[in-house]
């Protein structure tokens, strides 16, 4: 054996034990990282210009606590029955992202509720006060919330409007439910359209290295520590096989999720009311923050627009 073959191999095997430690370390980050508690959210919530809604939460809106069993865990939430809605029942589920809970839902539940939606807002498993030991981006979360329109629909009876909203790893969750359920329609902020698609784009702009093996490696200790199965989580498949009408928000500036997974979504949407809004200078979640005023105009109108559609 040459020395440039021991070399090779040598050089072999050690990026073989790097990648895996990048797995690992991955799906620590993303199935593991605690969220954020409910304090800790409502200071954020109020520092970036949300106090109203917080307000309305806490001494306005009339609430009723839940928990409902879901795939081995308890998800606790609340209904929030909207005051001015009567006959034809519309509610909207909102769903939150990863380290969050669902007080982050309330800014966008606030908007809705303006509307005459009763709301329905709950932690995801491992979030808040639901139960569970990981997130799994989408794969288990997709699950919970087919149930919780379930639950919805023995709530408020099997012709309520059901509209769903979601950001970040909750906007995926709301897509991918699109391949068994058809809301009235689903607004969707930062969403990722592809799993694997975005695990391999943090791993070339975390460490710059190619997706082989630190996407397989990472899609074995998935299966086998968390039950996890990235490649079913496909947002972009439920666009693409659902007629609802969907709003897409996303920040150009996105570090965590580019805006493209939107774009390349917004594509493959069939209904002629689906709109697309890329907001200048904002971040991860950050459209409503750096822009709160053009994006509630823009939330509204188009449920406005899909409403006078359907009369």
């Amino acid at each position: 054996m040459t020395v440039f073959l021991i070399i090779v191999i040598a050089a072999l095997i050690l990026y073989l034990v790097f990648s895996a430690i990048v797995a690992e370390g991955l799906v620590k980050s993303f199935m593991l990282t605690s969220g954020h508690t409910e304090e800790e959210t409502r200071k954020t919530e109020a520092e970036n210009g949300f106090g109203e809604a917080l307000r309305l939460y806490d001494n306005v809106w009339k609430k009723e606590r839940f928990s409902i069993e879901s795939n081995g865990e308890t998800l606790v939430g609340d209904i929030i029955k909207n005051t001015a809605s009567s006959g034809n029942e519309k509610v909207a589920v909102v769903c939150h992202g990863m380290i969050a809970n669902r007080i982050c839902a309330l800014k966008y539940a606030r908007m809705l509720y303006d509307l005459g939606y009763s709301l329905v807002i709950y932690d995801h498993r491992f979030y808040g006060e639901s139960t569970g030991n990981n997130t799994t981006l989408g794969y288990m979360e997709t699950k919970d919330l087919l149930n919780v329109i379930s639950f919805v629909k023995d709530k408020f009876g099997d012709n309520v409007r059901i509209a769903l909203q979601g950001e970040s790893m909750g906007a995926a969750t709301v897509l991918n439910s699109l391949k068994s359920f058809k809301p009235y329609f689903a607004a969707v902020d930062c969403p990722f359209s592809d799993t694997i698609m975005l695990m391999k784009q943090v791993v070339k702009a975390r460490f710059h290295l190619p997706a082989w093996p630190v996407i397989n490696i990472l899609r074995s200790q998935a299966h086998s520590r968390f039950d996890y199965y990235p490649d079913e989580v496909v947002p972009f498949d439920g666009v693409k096989n659902t007629s609802c009408p969907i709003l897409f928000t996303h920040g150009k500036n996105d570090s965590l999720i580019p805006c493209m997974h939107s774009e390349r979504m917004f594509k493959v949407a069939s209904n002629p009311l689906s709109e697309i809004h890329l907001f200048d200078g904002a971040d991860h979640a950050e459209s409503i923050i750096k822009h709160p005023v053009e994006y509630e105009k823009i939330f509204k109108e188009f449920i406005h627009k899909v409403e006078n559609a359907s009369v």
